[in-house]
């Protein structure tokens, strides 16, 4: 009985360390570059950031990309569903060039710990006529990041 109850525990033990240790690629792929909009996440428009809460990731680097908003990103994760949504707020500092903040808010709904890095890419037509008029700085809430979206004039 004693056996049977050792051999039990032992099982149950592997099952979950198997489980969180798997060796499956969950990273995801980055979109590739395009210049069909149609490839980026929208934006969510909000009236204040005040009400968003995100689970924690690391902002790796903000490139503009064929009026795309590439943001690569780290967090912990692993074994289950990832959400994005990225907002804005509708506010423009004024200054030259204009600033604007967008906020991210990741749904990470999973306890594993694996370091995923990703890439999400969100439609920037919204603000084309801003960057056809001198451009302007886009940052990420939290981040000290920003990157220069400009286009020439037509």
């Amino acid at each position: 009985m004693r056996k049977g109850n050792i051999n039990a525990l032992a099982l149950l033990l592997l099952l979950v360390v198997w489980g969180c240790s798997s060796t499956q690629n969950t990273q995801k792929p980055a979109t590739k570059a395009s210049s069909d909009k149609n490839d980026c996440l929208p934006l969510q428009f909000v009236t204040s950031y005040g009400a968003i809460d995100s689970d924690p990731f690391e902002l790796e680097s903000l490139v503009v990309e064929n009026n795309c908003l590439s943001i690569v990103i780290t967090y912990g994760g692993g074994c289950g569903t990832v959400d994005y949504t990225v907002y804005y707020n509708k506010k423009v500092s004024e200054s030259y060039p204009p600033q604007l903040s967008l906020m991210l808010k990741l749904a990470d709904n999973d306890p594993c710990r694996e370091m995923i890095n990703d890439t999400l890419r969100i439609d920037l037509s919204y603000f084309e006529s801003m960057a056809r008029a001198g451009g302007l700085k886009i940052g990420l809430g939290g981040a000290n990041k920003q990157v220069l979206y400009a286009l020439p004039l037509r």
